[in-house]
C-alpha cells in the first residue's frame, strides 16, 4: 500500500521514538540494591468478585484483575486486546464487525465452535459469562471510565445469578462521586499499516456532586476509524441492489435497461472499493447516585452505544477463478457486507445496610439488536456445491446477499444478600436471580438479479427472496444461591455452595423458500419446549501457609441450558429428514478440579493453578446434514487440563513488571456422533478448535521522574499464542491450521500535573495473526467460466495491522 509522504514520514518518527522507549525500557532493570527493596511496595488490588472486598490475592481461587486507570494508560479500548493482556483467556478477534453479535471468549479450553463463527447469533449460549456492572449481558461495550474488569475462571453459578461453564467476566463501571467534583477528556489519533485513511476518537466525562449525598456522572465519545481491507471486485450495483450489466461496449446498464439478451448472456460490472472494514462507534453513560441515609444507598445509570461498520476485517489468500492473485489486504468478496448494531443498557442497584448483612438489590433492562449482510454467493457457486449450475444454470451474475438480523432483549432482577464482619466463624452469602429473556434470529437470502433472469432463461417467474429464516425464542430462568465459608481457625477455612435453578426454553421459527415454485409458503413450526432444573454443588479448601501464602483446593460444578433447534419437520419443502433427533439439544455440564498456590511479598505477587475439567455432552454450534441450517448438537464427552502462572511485581523502584502463562490440553474423551445420520463428527482424542495449548504474557512498565513536575513513562507489553486448529474435526472441509503468532505493543507518555501526551505502536512487527477461516477447502474455487465471477469465498479474519497514534488528555 502506497502511503502520502507526509504520513510516511509521521509513521516513521512515530515507530522510532516508541522503539526506542522501549529499548530503553527493557535496559532499565538494574540490580535492586536493599534499601531500594525495603522502599518497594505493591499496590493492593482490591475486587468484588465474593459480593465482598477482598484483594485478589485473598480469594481461594483463580482471579485476574486490571484497574481502569490501567486500561486508559494502555491504549485499549475493545474487548479482544483487553482480555488478551490478561493470562489464559482466548478471544477469536474477528474486527468490530462481529465483535458485539457473538461471544468468543474462551477460558480453560471449553469450545468446540470453529474458527468460522461470528456471523449469527448462535442457538447455544456462551460458555463464559459477561457482566456489566450487576447485569449480565454480553454487549461489548467500549472500554471507557471504568473502575476494573475481573475475570474468574472455572464455574460461578453459587455466586452469581447467571451461572457459566467456563468462567466470568465482569466489567465494572465508575460510580457517581458526592465528594468532589470530577471531569477528564481524551482525544486519540492513529493511522493503521494498509489503510488511506486515519482513525479518531475522542470522549469526555464529567462527575458532578449535587449535594452532599446526591451526584451524576456523564461520559459520551465516539470512535471513527477507516479501514484496512479492500475488496478487489465489488459488484456495481442498481439502486434495487441488482448487479449492474456491462453491455459489451463499456457501459454499465440497470438490468430494466438491459435488453434480453443481454439479461441471459452479459456479466457484471466490477469495481474496487479500499478500506471497508470502517467503523463508527458512539456512545454514552449517565448514572446518578443518591446516598439516601447511612445504611441505604441507590443508583440508577442508562448506557447506550451504536456501532457501524463497512465490512469484515479479513483477507483472502490466493487467486480468483482467472489466476488474479489477491494482495496483502485484498477480499475476494463481491457483495459488501456491512453491519449495524444498538445496545441499550438501564439498571438500579440499590444497597440497604441492614447489620447483620447487606442486602443489595439489583433490577436492569437491556435491548441488544443489530444487522448485518453477508456474502453468500461462494457457498452458491464454490465447494463443490454447485447450486447455480443445478438451480439456474448459465447465470451469468451471480449474487447472493444474506440479510442477518438479530435483538436480545430482557429483564433481571437479583436479590442478593451479604453477611457482614463480625465474630462470628461463619461468612456466608445467598441470593435468588430471575431473568425473562427474549431472543430473535432472522435471515433473508437473496437472489439479486434473479427476477429479470429466470423467466427469460429457466422459463417461470420467481422472486429474489430465496430462504426466509426466523428464530424466535422465550427464555425464562429462576436460581436460588449461595455459598458459605466456616472459618475454623484463623489460617484453615472451608467453603461450600449451592445453586438451584429452573430453565424454561420455547422456541418458534419460520423457515421457507418462496423462490420455490413448489411451495412459495413460508410455514411457521413451533418446536418443543424445553425445561430443565437441577442443582450445583461446591466446595472449597483454603489454608493460609504464612502471612504471606496460601494453598486452596476447588471442585465446582458448571450447566449450560439445552434448547430446541430451528429445524423443519421432514414432509415440509426442504424438511430434514430423521428430524425427530435433532429438534432439541440437551444441556452440558463439567465438573471443575483446581488446586492453588497464591503468594504476595511487599514487592510482588503469584499465583499457580492447576485445573482438570469433566465436560459432559459438549454442544457445538454446526448446521444440519442435508440443507445446512443452524442448529446446536451434543457430544458425549471431552476433557481439559492444563496450568495457569501469574506473577507481578517491581524490579526496581519505577520498574513494574507482570506476567503470565497457560498451557491447556483439550480434547474430545469420545467420538462425536452426529444425530442425524449417525455419523462420526470427529474422534475420540481430537483437539478442540480454537484452543492454543499455550499462551504467554508480559508487561513492562518505567516510570522516569523528568522534573519536580514532569514524568516520562515508558510501557512494552506482549501476547503470544501458539498454533491453534479452526474445526473439531480435520476431516471436515472447515479444517485449517492456525499459525502461531506474537503481537508486541508499545507506548511512551509524558504526564504533566493533570496533562498526559502519549506516542503509542501497537503491532509493532504487524503480524499477521489469523484467528479464525473460511479456508480455500470450504469456500474453492471449481466454478464454471461462463458464470464470470470475480469472487473468492475464502477468508482469513486478521488481528489489527500495526496502528501507530497519540493521545491527548486531561484530568482535573
Amino acid at each position: 500500500m502506497e502511503f502520502h509522504p507526509s504520513r510516511s514520514i509521521f509513521k516513521k518518527k512515530l515507530i522510532a521514538q516508541a522503539l526506542a522507549a522501549s529499548t530503553i525500557l527493557a535496559g532499565s532493570a538494574s540490580v535492586v540494591s536493599a534499601q531500594e527493596k525495603n522502599s518497594i511496595k505493591l499496590e493492593e488490588l482490591i475486587v468484588t468478585a465474593t459480593s465482598r472486598a477482598s484483594s485478589v490475592q485473598d480469594i481461594p481461587y483463580n482471579i485476574s484483575a486490571v484497574q481502569g486507570d490501567l486500561i486508559s494508560a494502555q491504549h485499549i479500548t475493545d474487548q479482544s486486546e483487553l482480555l488478551r493482556s490478561m493470562s489464559g483467556i482466548v478471544v477469536a478477534d474477528k474486527g468490530q464487525r462481529n465483535a458485539g453479535t457473538v461471544n468468543s471468549i474462551i477460558v480453560r479450553g471449553l469450545n468446540v465452535d470453529g474458527g468460522s463463527q461470528g456471523d449469527v447469533a448462535l442457538s447455544a449460549v456462551p460458555t463464559v459469562s459477561t457482566y456489566v456492572d450487576a447485569t449480565p449481558i454480553f454487549s461489548n461495550f467500549l472500554l471507557k471510565d471504568l473502575e476494573r474488569v475481573e475475570v474468574l475462571r472455572g464455574p460461578q453459578g453459587t455466586l452469581y445469578g447467571s451461572g457459566s461453564l467456563g468462567g466470568t467476566v465482569r466489567y465494572i463501571t465508575n460510580k457517581p462521586d458526592p465528594s468532589q467534583f470530577e471531569a477528564s477528556f481524551k482525544i486519540d489519533y492513529s493511522q493503521t499499516r494498509g489503510s488511506d485513511g486515519d482513525n479518531f476518537s475522542n470522549d469526555i466525562m464529567v462527575n458532578i456532586p449535587i449535594t452532599e449525598k446526591i451526584a451524576i456522572r456523564l461520559g459520551a465519545g465516539n470512535v471513527d476509524n477507516d479501514g484496512v481491507i479492500d475488496y478487489k471486485n465489488l459488484y456495481q450495483l442498481s439502486p434495487s441492489g441488482d448487479p449492474l450489466i456491462d453491455d459489451g461496449n463499456g457501459n454499465c446498464i440497470a438490468p430494466d435497461s438491459a435488453t434480453d439478451s443481454q439479461k441471459i448472456n452479459n456479466g457484471a460490472c466490477y469495481q474496487n472499493k479500499d478500506d471497508m472494514d470502517w467503523v463508527d462507534i458512539t456512545y454514552a453513560r449517565a448514572a446518578m447516585l443518591w446516598d439516601i441515609n447511612e445504611k441505604i444507598t441507590a443508583q440508577i445509570s442508562y448506557q447506550r452505544q451504536s456501532d457501524k461498520t463497512g465490512g469484515r476485517r479479513a483477507v483472502t489468500p490466493g487467486a480468483d477463478y482467472f489466476d488474479n492473485e489477491y494482495k496483502e489486504f485484498e477480499n475476494g468478496s463481491t457483495l459488501a457486507e456491512p453491519s449495524s448494531r444498538e445496545v441499550e443498557l438501564t439498571s438500579l442497584d440499590v444497597e440497604w445496610d441492614l447489620g447483620f448483612a447487606t442486602l443489595t438489590s439489583n433490577s436492569s433492562y437491556y435491548d441488544h439488536e443489530g444487522r448485518a449482510e453477508s456474502d453468500n454467493t461462494p457457498i452458491w457457486v464454490s465447494g463443490g456445491r454447485q447450486f447455480f449450475n443445478n438451480y439456474y444454470p448459465g447465470m451469468p451474475r451471480p449474487a447472493v446477499v444474506a440479510d442477518r438480523s438479530f435483538s436480545d432483549s430482557a429483564l433481571t432482577q437479583e436479590l442478593r444478600l451479604v453477611s457482614n464482619e463480625n465474630s462470628s466463624a461463619i461468612d456466608w452469602v445467598a441470593g435468588v436471580f430471575y431473568m425473562d429473556q427474549d431472543r430473535n434470529v432472522g435471515q433473508y437470502s437473496l437472489q439479486k438479479g434473479l427476477e429479470e433472469y429466470a423467466p427469460l432463461r429457466l422459463g417461470f417467474e420467481t422472486t429474489e427472496i430465496d430462504t426466509v429464516y426466523q428464530r424466535d425464542e422465550k427464555i425464562s430462568d429462576i436460581s436460588l444461591y449461595g455459598e458459605a465459608t466456616y472459618n475454623i481457625s484463623d489460617e484453615l477455612r472451608v467453603t461450600g455452595g449451592i445453586r438451584w435453578f429452573k430453565t424454561t426454553f420455547d422456541n418458534t421459527v419460520q423457515l421457507g423458500f418462496p423462490i420455490c415454485v413448489c411451495d412459495p409458503s413460508v410455514p411457521t413450526v413451533t418446536q418443543p419446549s424445553f425445561e430443565d432444573d437441577d442443582i450445583l454443588f461446591k466446595a472449597n479448601i483454603a489454608w493460609d501457609l504464612d502471612e504471606w501464602n496460601m494453598l486452596y483446593s476447588t471442585i465446582s460444578e458448571g450447566y449450560r441450558r439445552g434448547g430446541s433447534n430451528a429445524i423443519v419437520p421432514f414432509g415440509l419443502p426442504f424438511g430434514e429428514p430423521n428430524h425427530e433427533t435433532i429438534m432439541t439439544y440437551d444441556s452440558d455440564s463439567v465438573i471443575n478440579y483446581e488446586v492453588g498456590f497464591k503468594g504476595k511479598t511487599d514487592s510482588t505477587s503469584y499465583t499457580v493453578s492447576l485445573f482438570y475439567i469433566d465436560w459432559s455432552t459438549p454442544q457445538i454450534n454446526t448446521t444440519t446434514g442435508a440443507f445446512g441450517f443452524f442448529m446446536a448438537a451434543n457430544g458425549k464427552s471431552a476433557t481439559t487440563q492444563g496450568l495457569e502462572m501469574e506473577i507481578e511485581g517491581y524490579l526496581t523502584e519505577r520498574l513494574h513488571y507482570s506476567g503470565g502463562y497457560t498451557y491447556t490440553n483439550a480434547k474430545l474423551s469420545d467420538d462425536f456422533i452426529g444425530k442425524q445420520f449417525n455419523n462420526v463428527i470427529a474422534e475420540s482424542g481430537e483437539k478442540l478448535p480454537g484452543i492454543p495449548e499455550q499462551l504467554i504474557n508480559v508487561a513492562l512498565d518505567y516510570t522516569m521522574p523528568v522534573s519536580e513536575r514532569w514524568d516520562l513513562i515508558l510501557r512494552l507489553d506482549g501476547y503470544y499464542q501458539s498454533d491453534m486448529k479452526n474445526y473439531i474435526s480435520e476431516n471436515s472441509t472447515l479444517h485449517k491450521k492456525l499459525k502461531p503468532f506474537t503481537l508486541w505493543n508499545t507506548s511512551a507518555s509524558l504526564q504533566y500535573d493533570s496533562w498526559i501526551a502519549s506516542i503509542y505502536i501497537k503491532n509493532i512487527t504487524d503480524e499477521k495473526a489469523v484467528t479464525g477461516s473460511f479456508p480455500t477447502s470450504y469456500h474453492g474455487l471449481d466454478t464454471g467460466v461462463f458464470e464470470n465471477w470475480l469472487g473468492n469465498g475464502t477468508r482469513d479474519s486478521i488481528a489489527r495491522p500495526r496502528t501507530v497514534g497519540v493521545t491527548l488528555g486531561y484530568r482535573f
